[in-house]
């Protein structure tokens, strides 16, 4: 299971639609941080930012609605139209792969393989 997408409560469109991969800029549109709230497994309620940076870094930052924030660093890159993310935080196997379409300039939308999927705002 994507770990990002373990997240529960968050609800997602079937409107989405994925951008034209042939165009060179496309990954730019996922650069920059994002966020969602909901239930982790492993962590419980918790709202999460993905800092994706431009030469590929990933920053995952979790705040526990308990208290406390961890912070799990790894990469990211796009392969046509799958998000790849790498880094301790996606259990078990280090990896974690999604589809992704962008909405305006605001809305990723990531669904799994299995169909979960999860809308991440653009953090400003």
């Amino acid at each position: 299971v994507l770990a990002v997408l373990v997240l529960s409560g968050c609800s997602g469109s079937d409107s989405a639609s994925v951008d034209d991969e042939d165009d060179p800029v496309v990954a730019h549109q996922l650069e920059g941080a994002w966020t969602t709230t909901g239930t982790d497994d492993r962590y419980g309620e918790a709202s999460v930012r993905m800092q994706m940076k431009a030469d590929g870094d990933l920053v995952v930052t979790i705040d526990l609605a308990v208290g406390g924030t961890l912070r799990f660093a790894g990469e990211w890159e796009t392969q046509e139209k799958m998000l790849l993310l790498t880094g301790t935080y996606f259990e078990p196997d280090g990896q974690a792969s999604a589809t992704w379409s962008v909405e305006g300039d605001s809305v990723m939308v990531l669904r799994a393989a299995d169909g979960d999927q999860q809308r991440w705002r653009r953090a400003g």
